[in-house]
């Protein structure tokens, strides 16, 4: 068989099981009210929600799922504030140049944006984040919640 020909075949099958979904669903949206739904051990009579022994109640929603609530600061309708925007990362513009000492006393030399380096220790600044550990190869600053880490280049030890 050509390829031209199993796209036809593959086609033709696929317009069959179309037309016999079609075909289903036409007979059941036409049947709709013709079959009642019993309920077992009693007398034959249609069957409602509340004559059910576990039906469900109704509880209304407590959220639109249509409206758009406020974004910004709104005490009255109890909507938190927008949180403070995020700073820039550390190691896009700053590197890690060195670690002097170890444990509480180890300092950090980090080079800076406009190519100047500055000896940093536990607690110190860089801008908005404080440094929170040094290791290693490694210093952790924060900012809020925010974590950021420069590393120590060792390629070229």
């Amino acid at each position: 068989m050509t390829a031209a020909r199993i796209k036809k075949v593959l086609f033709a099958i696929l317009l069959a099981i179309a037309a016999y979904i079609w075909w289903g669903n036409i007979q059941s949206i036409t049947s709709a009210g013709e079959e009642d739904v019993f309920i077992p051990d009693a007398t034959p009579r249609r069957q409602t929600a509340r004559q059910t022994k576990n039906s469900i109640p109704y509880l209304a929603p407590t959220v639109n799922p249509f409206r758009r609530y406020s974004v910004t600061a709104n005490t009255i309708n109890g909507v938190r504030p927008l949180p403070p925007p995020q700073a820039d990362p550390l190691h896009i513009a700053h590197k890690l140049k060195g670690i002097v000492g170890k444990g509480n006393t180890a300092q950090a030399v980090i080079q800076l944006p406009d190519q100047t380096s500055r000896i940093v220790s536990l607690s110190d600044s860089v801008g908005v984040w404080r440094v929170k550990e040094i290791r290693d190869l490694y210093v952790t600053f924060v900012h809020g919640k925010q974590h950021d880490t420069l590393f120590l280049n060792t390629k070229g030890l």
